[in-house]
């Protein structure tokens, strides 16, 4: 049944009592029937080799939702163990003595770290004091040695949403990779992920997942002979033990990210969640997330807090950020106060999601209003 009408209930998710939940770009809680899928995956691992083809059947039913999730075809998605997993493979296969790699200096370390450690490529720093994208800025360090452009669609920082439009026009001058993190917007917006050449997220924030599952979408069109320097059983073609030699054939599809077994518990529980998210569907999610965040700026820009997030509809998503003196003592007075937020970085983030009704947003912004005159 399409849940049309937002919020959905709390009671569809286990621990929401007593409390507003505004962390979903943290931590988002479980599904109520998502211990349901661990049953199952319990008789069914029990069950021999039937069992298991049983479980892997639910593997690829969970690559189909992420699929739809994203709008594109089940054989382009695989699932890696982390987003720094992933990207670290991506990072290798472009490593080169000439080349540079590009991105901005606040991004997530899972982002950029694989990029600092896994290749001899120069990096090239967005730095920008309000830790927002220039384009024109990022544009001028790109150069015909760039190999790639690595972004969050969603800033975990700041909140602010990238246009990717714009994004694959600058990498198309040049001829280089456009890579997503999409850990704070696959769940929560909705955007062609055809525009980029590899879309990467975690699945135990907006995808309503658990941790150990990462989506890795590589883009068939844009990267069709894409093969990571890695390689296992599950990411090969199966050869019999008696003709088995020294040659292998790597897949070109999703099981590229799956060297040996993917988490599959984790895999199963991720797409439990998508399969409720694209049950609401991400179109309304993104018209949802967009008017209470909406709420949330307005209340604050009333209060006269000095906010991270841009303001305009379409440069932001699910989060909302702005700076605090002392964030350690904030996150101590929400939590003490009933709202589960993240304060970390100096910053607040505030994260709502489908669960969340706009009269929970008035009762933390309440609260927030209280503690800011403190």
């Amino acid at each position: 049944m399409t849940r049309s009408v937002l919020p959905v209930p709390a009671s569809d998710f286990i621990g929401l009592e007593g409390f507003i939940h505004l962390a979903a770009a943290g931590e988002s809680p479980v599904l109520a029937t998502q211990p349901q899928v661990f049953a199952q995956y319990a008789r069914d691992k029990a069950g021999g080799l039937a069992g298991i083809r049983r479980i892997y059947a639910r593997v690829e039913a969970a690559r189909r939702d992420v699929a739809a999730l994203l709008g594109v075809t089940p054989s382009e998605i695989g699932f890696a163990l982390n987003v720094a997993q992933a990207m670290s493979s991506i990072a290798r296969t472009m490593d080169c003595d000439e080349g540079n790699v590009v991105f901005a200096q606040w991004d997530f370390s899972s982002t950029t770290y694989p990029w600092l450690t896994g290749t001899r490529l120069k990096p090239r720093l967005l730095t920008e004091q309000n830790y927002l994208v220039d384009m024109t800025r990022l544009a001028g360090l790109v150069d015909r040695n760039t190999r790639a452009i690595v972004i969050s669609l969603v800033s975990y920082y700041t909140g602010e949403r990238v246009d990717l439009t714009e994004l694959r026009r600058v990498v198309d001058e040049v001829g280089a990779a456009l890579i997503v993190d999409a850990s704070h917007a696959l769940g929560a917006v909705q955007f062609d992920a055809t525009l980029a050449d590899f879309v990467l997220s975690c699945g135990y924030k907006w995808m309503l997942g658990a941790h150990g599952a990462a989506t890795a979408y590589c883009n068939a069109n844009r990267q069709p002979g894409w093969l990571p320097r890695e390689s296992g059983w599950r990411s090969t073609r199966e050869v019999r033990a008696e003709v088995r030699g020294l040659e292998i054939v790597q897949e070109v599809d999703g099981r590229r990210f799956e060297l040996g077994n993917p988490a599959i518990l984790s895999v199963l529980l991720t797409g439990q969640g998508v399969r409720y998210l694209n049950d609401v569907g991400i179109g309304n999610v993104d018209l949802y997330l967009s008017e209470l965040t909406g709420q949330i700026i307005e209340r604050l820009d009333h209060l006269g807090i000095d906010l991270l997030t841009p303001r305009e509809e379409g440069r932001r998503a699910g989060i909302v950020a702005f700076n605090v003196a002392d964030s350690e003592g904030w996150q101590e007075r929400l939590d003490a106060a009933g709202v589960l937020a993240w304060a970390t970085e100096g910053r607040v983030r505030l994260s709502p999601h489908i669960y969340t009704s706009p009269a929970d947003i008035s009762k933390a912004l309440d609260v927030i209003t209280r503690l800011a005159g403190a």
